[in-house]
This record gives structure tokens, sequence and C-alpha cells, in this order.
């Protein structure tokens, strides 16, 4: 097929700058499209980010906040642990000494009067007042023979004047023992 252009020069040139305006309009129209699109993606993804970095803050309040709520109960915890360890050497200290008593009740003949009982470390020390030094000795006996102390010695016995007011002569003693494994083992009946 044969064309012919009967247009004028200066026409057919104006035609072929409107096709290439026409190219070069197109692909403007796409570059704007995809800047339009890549501003508005990198829109999207601030503002994804920083929902998701406001939520995540969020969440970390909200932690810390429980974590701050916990924070008396922790410190409460610690008060009991440490007053639970206070109390046990408490304990310690003190273990058996109601089945000390009892052996010691069991076994003070009438005439004796205890003044201090003093504990420490399996060992115990009596100081009292005895109407006689026969009974002192009666004490020790009784003492020894109960199988709760061993090693009973007397330190010492002195006449005193009686320390409740009356005019009577009483004699001061002072007695250490250990303590055998009976009286804190075995139970306090006897």
């Amino acid at each position: 097929m044969i064309s012919i252009n009967l247009l004028p020069e200066d026409i057919r040139e104006n035609i072929g700058y409107s096709r290439k305006n026409g190219h070069l309009l197109r692909h403007i129209k796409l570059l704007s499209m995809l800047s339009l699109l890549i501003v508005v993606s990198f829109v999207v993804c601030a503002v994804f980010l920083r929902e998701s970095n406001s939520f995540f803050q969020n969440k970390i309040a909200e932690s810390t906040q429980t974590i701050n709520s916990y924070n008396p109960v922790v410190s409460k915890a610690h008060k009991l642990e440490q007053d639970t360890k206070n109390i046990q050497k408490i304990k310690n200290s003190y273990k058996y000494w109601s089945k000390f008593n009892a052996y010691l009740n069991n076994n003070v003949p009438e005439g004796i009067f205890l003044d201090d009982v003093e504990q420490n470390e399996g060992k115990l020390r009596i100081t009292g007042y005895a109407q006689s030094k026969n009974t002192v000795g009666l004490f020790r006996d009784a003492l020894e023979k109960s199988g709760a102390f061993s090693g009973v010695n007397i330190n010492s016995v002195s006449e005193q004047t009686d320390p409740a007011g009356s005019q009577k002569t009483l004699n001061l003693f002072q007695m250490d023992m250990n303590i055998t494994n009976e009286a804190t083992d075995a139970g306090a009946a006897q």
C-alpha cells in the first residue's frame, strides 16, 4: 500500500513532535506515578513503624509498670526471708530449751533455788542457792544420773545471806555441764 502525505512540511513536523511528546508525556506520567507510589509507600512505612514503635513502647511501659507493682512484693519476700533466717537463728540458739527445763525441773531437789541458767553451744551453766552444801551435791548427782547432762562439775559453793531478805544463810553455787544427745534428741518426758 502506498501512502501519500499531502500535509505541508511544517505541519508534518509538528505531528512528529507531538508523537514524540506523547511518548515523553506517557513516560513522565509513568515516572510521576511511580514517584508518587514510592512516596506513599515511604509514608505508609513510616506511619506503620511509628505505630509499631508506639505499640511496643506501650507494652514495655506496661511491663515496667507490672514489674514495679511487684517490687513491694519482692522486697517483702526478701524481708520475710531475712526474718525467717533470724527466727531460725534464735530458734537454733534456744533449741530444746523446753527439754532442758523439763530435765532440770524433774531433778531439782527440795532446798535448791535456781537463779540463772545459761546455754552456750552444748554447755550449760547453772547458778543458784541451796540450803546446804549437801543439797548441792544431791542436785549434781541427780543431774548426772538423768542422762541428759554429762560432766557435771560444781565450780564453786560459797555461803551468802539470803538475797530475798531473810536473815538465813544460803550456799551460792555454780555448776557447769555438757548437754547430752538424750536432752536434745529424746523427749523431755521423765
